[in-house]
């Protein structure tokens, strides 16, 4: 990270805060948090939880990112309120580096192309119909939420 992307954090602060009221995590240490259940191959937000609460663990986290590690249920409340355009751009700067980089040079197809994949499999939500292919529930209290599957590529 350090080598590839010395100005992240920087990055993550300048991402707008979505919440209204004064909160206890800036947007930065919960984006790191997101990093961190990637990088050490958490299998769930409850598996990093579970590391928090050893105290070597949490000394090593913010002697690594000189971060707190906040609760990850904390975490994917707040990812969920923030806007995607905003983590894109966040994501889109990572990939600019790496190929200005030429981290990906010997990876180029045909000598021209570079080939990103990037994961972003899951279930997105709407309050309203999103499109015809939008499936939907509807809730006890008669609440109706439409949603569909999603999966995402970039290809640069």
């Amino acid at each position: 990270m350090a080598h590839h992307f010395p100005e992240l954090f920087g990055w993550m602060r300048e991402i707008e805060d979505c919440r209204k009221k004064e909160s206890k995590y800036a947007v930065a240490e919960l984006l790191t948090a997101c990093l961190a259940m990637f990088l050490f191959k958490a299998e769930s937000r409850n598996g990093l939880n579970n590391l928090r609460e050893d105290l070597r663990f949490k000394k090593n986290y913010k002697r690594l990112f000189k971060m707190r590690l906040p609760h990850m249920d904390t975490v994917d409340r707040v990812i969920r309120l923030l806007k995607t355009e905003q983590l894109e751009g966040l994501k889109q700067k990572m990939v600019k580096v790496l190929i200005r980089g030429k981290v990906f040079h010997k990876q180029r197809y045909r000598n021209q192309c570079y080939c990103v994949a990037i994961d972003a499999t899951g279930v997105t939500s709407y309050q309203d119909q999103h499109c015809d292919q939008c499936l939907h529930k509807t809730s006890k209290k008669g609440c109706t939420t439409w949603f569909h599957k999603i999966g995402s590529g970039l290809s640069l």
